[in-house]
């Protein structure tokens, strides 16, 4: 983990897998790297 005052850096879980595919659509992905998952199962 990498920490500072403004930002904390976490490895990977898959905690957050389903509330991410849920709540990140095409628009607020638009520039994300890699693209927008095409199902939940490709995680």
């Amino acid at each position: 983990m990498i920490k500072t005052k403004r930002l904390k850096v976490l490895p990977f879980e898959n905690t957050y897998t389903e509330a991410y595919y849920r709540g990140f659509d095409a628009d607020i992905t638009k520039y994300q790297y890699p693209e927008l998952l095409g199902a939940i199962l490709e995680v």
